[in-house]
Formats: structure tokens, sequence, C-alpha cells
């Protein structure tokens, strides 16, 4: 199973769901959300999970996503992990 995860920030997250449509045979799913939001986004994930799944760098930080077997992680604008003291990094 394929299963690639898009970790981008939220102003370009849905243009990753557009260009993987366009480009690509993957199945795609954007999560976003806010707190109250996050419960029900995991389990309708794991119910239908798709090939790519783009995210936010909070959402990203959810214990359930790290517990997947990613194929492949993207990180888009990377050099916001590059500071050791961000809470990113």
């Amino acid at each position: 199973l394929f299963r690639a995860l898009v970790v981008a920030p939220l102003s370009v997250a849905p243009n990753w769901i557009s260009e993987c449509e366009r480009f690509t045979r993957l199945s795609s799913s954007l999560l976003l959300g806010n707190a109250n939001d996050r419960e029900k986004v995991e389990r309708a994930y794991k119910s239908f999970p798709t090939d790519l799944l783009v995210t936010s760098y909070e959402f990203a930080r959810e214990e359930w996503l790290q517990e997947i077997p990613w194929t492949l992680i993207v990180v888009d604008e990377a050099q916001k992990l590059k500071n050791q003291e961000s809470v990113l990094y």
C-alpha cells in the first residue's frame, strides 16, 4: 500500500490536492481543521485512507499521523524545520 504525506503551509495545501488531481492518478485528501475537528478527521481518514494525504504543520504533529507507516513524506517550505529551537523541529 502506497501512502504519502505532504506537510505544507495552510496557504498552499489546497494547491497540492489540485496538482495531484491534475498530474497523477493517486487518490488524495486534504486534512485541515481546528482542534474540534481532529477526532472526526482521524476516524474519517482511518476508514477511507487515500494514497496522498496533505496536511498542515500543526496537524502533522498529531500522534495518530506519526503512527502510520508512510511510504513517502514531503515537507513543503522545509526551511521552517531548520531551527532547533522551533516548535516544528
